[in-house]
C-alpha cells in the first residue's frame, strides 16, 4: 500500500512542476530514480541511462555562443544607430548653417550697395566688407565640411536601403572615427570577446577585468611629426657650403623705382613684381600641361610710411569675368602663413578685368594696403595659401613660392 500511494503522489507532483515538452529526473524516497515523462505516465530509470554531463556543457556551450553572437550583432546595430543620429544631426545642421550664411551673404550685399548709394565713409564701407570677408569664409568652410560629411552620409543612406550589414558598418565606422571621433558612442570592451557575457555568478572567477580606456586617435599633424622623427634618425646632416637648405644663396633685389612719387609727393620705392603661385581645376588640366590656368603675380612697395601689396592675376580666357566675376573694391583677400596665423588685407582699387590683346588673356590689378603690424608679419613667416574674395565667390589658392614676401620685404628695408 505504501509503494503505490508513493507513486500517486509523485504523479501528482509530476503533473504541476513538469514542463511541457521534456522529461524530469525525480528521486524517490527509497533512492530509486523516476523519468516522468510529458504526458504523466513514468518509469523507472534504466542503469544503463546516465545523464552525461559533457554532453550537457557542450550544449549549454553552444547555446552560449549562439546568444553571445546575436548579442554582438545587437550591440553593432545599436552602435550604428548612435553613429546615423550623429551623422544625420552633423548633416542638417550643415545645411541650416549654409542656408543662414548665405543669407547673411545676400544682407551684406545690399548693405554695401546702400552705403555706396548714401556715399558713407570709408570707415563704413570697410566695416561692411569686413563682414563680407567673414562670411565668404565661413561660406567656404562650411562647403569642406559639407564635402567631408557627404561620403558618410552616403554610406548611411546604402545602409538604410540595403539593410544593416556588419562590413558597410565596419568600414563607415573606421573612417568616420578616423575623422571626427567616437564621441558618438564608446563600445565597452566585452565587445570584443562576447562570450565573456556568459559567465554567470555561480562562475569560480568572478573578478571583473579591467576595462581598457579608449585611444585617441592620432592627428594628420602627429602623425607626420612622428613620421619626420622616425625619418630624420637614419640621416645626419654633414653639410657643407653649398648645402642652399642651409645656406641659401642670397636674394637679388630688383628695385623698380625709387624716387618721388608724382601724386602723392612722398618718396616711392617699388619692387619688380614676381611669380607668386599658379592654379588649373583638375578638369582642366588636360588642356593646360605646359602652364597653369591662372597665374598670380606680386610686389611690395611702400609710399611714405605705408606699404602695399599689389597683385597681378593673369587668366588664360576671354571669358574669365563671367566665370570669375570681379574684384571689387573693399573685396578682401586672406593669406594664411605657415604658422597658422592670417592676414586680411582689402582692396582699394576696383579691377573687373580688362583682356589683353595679342594673348587673349583677362588681367586683374588690385592694391592693398598694409599696417607696420601686418608688413611686420608678412615679412617673417612664410605663405601657406591665399584665398581671393570674388564677386561670384570665395576661392583658396596654394602657395609654392612661400618666401617671396620675405625676400621682398627684405629688399625693400635695404633698399
Amino acid at each position: 500500500m505504501i509503494k503505490p500511494l508513493i507513486i500517486i503522489v509523485l504523479s501528482c507532483l509530476s503533473l504541476i512542476a513538469l514542463p511541457l515538452h521534456s522529461q524530469k529526473v525525480v528521486t524517490a524516497q527509497n533512492g530509486e530514480k523516476i523519468i516522468i515523462n510529458p504526458d504523466g505516465t513514468w518509469s523507472e530509470l534504466p542503469e544503463t541511462t546516465q545523464v552525461n554531463k559533457d554532453s550537457i556543457d557542450v550544449i549549454a556551450k553552444d547555446e552560449v555562443k549562439v546568444a553571445a553572437h546575436m548579442a554582438y550583432v545587437d550591440i553593432e546595430q545599436n552602435d550604428y544607430k548612435l553613429l546615423r543620429a550623429e551623422v544625420l544631426q552633423r548633416f542638417e545642421d550643415l545645411k541650416a548653417k549654409q542656408f543662414k550664411n548665405k543669407n547673411n551673404i545676400k544682407v551684406v550685399k545690399d548693405e554695401i550697395k546702400k552705403a555706396k548709394k548714401e556715399e558713407r565713409d570709408a570707415l563704413a564701407l570697410r566695416s561692411l566688407e569686413e563682414r563680407k570677408l567673414q562670411y565668404y569664409l565661413s561660406e567656404y568652410d562650411l562647403e569642406k565640411e559639407m564635402d567631408a560629411l557627404k561620403p558618410f552620409k552616403i554610406s548611411i543612406d546604402r545602409i538604410d536601403n540595403q539593410g544593416f550589414d556588419s562590413m558597410q558598418y565596419n568600414t563607415l565606422k573606421h573612417n568616420y572615427t578616423a575623422v571626427a571621433g567616437n564621441s558618438y558612442a564608446v563600445l565597452s570592451q566585452d565587445t570584443s570577446n562576447p562570450t565573456e557575457n556568459t559567465q554567470t555568478n555561480n562562475s569560480p572567477n568572478t573578478s571583473k577585468a579591467p576595462i581598457a580606456k579608449p585611444v585617441r586617435a592620432m592627428t594628420e599633424a602627429e602623425i607626420l611629426d612622428r613620421d619626420i622623427k622616425r625619418e630624420l634618425a637614419f640621416y645626419t646632416f654633414e653639410t657643407d657650403n653649398n648645402d642652399v637648405l642651409r645656406n641659401p644663396p642670397e636674394v637679388k633685389c630688383k628695385v623698380k623705382q625709387k624716387g618721388i612719387d608724382k601724386r602723392t609727393r612722398k618718396e616711392r620705392t617699388e619692387m619688380e613684381a614676381g611669380y607668386l603661385f599658379g592654379y588649373t581645376h583638375p578638369n582642366i588640366k588636360s588642356y593646360f600641361k605646359e602652364k597653369d590656368y591662372l597665374n598670380a603675380y606680386a610686389k611690395l612697395s611702400k609710399v611714405g610710411g605705408l606699404y602695399y601689396l599689389s597683385l597681378e592675376v593673369r587668366i588664360s580666357s576671354i571669358k574669365a569675368n563671367k566665370t570669375y566675376g570681379s574684384l571689387d573694391k573693399g573685396s578682401g583677400i586672406r593669406i594664411k602663413l605657415i604658422d597658422g596665423e592670417t592676414v586680411n588685407l582689402y582692396n582699394i582699387t576696383a579691377a573687373t578685368g580688362f583682356i589683353e590683346p595679342l594673348t587673349g588673356n583677362t588681367i586683374y590689378q588690385t592694391n592693398y594696403p598694409m599696417e607696420k603690424a601686418e608688413f611686420k608679419k608678412l615679412s617673417k613667416t612664410e605663405l601657406d595659401k591665399m584665398g581671393f574674395i570674388w564677386s561670384t565667390g570665395y576661392e583658396e589658392y596654394e602657395i609654392y613660392e612661400v618666401d617671396f614676401l620675405i625676400n621682398q620685404a627684405e629688399c625693400l628695408k635695404n633698399s
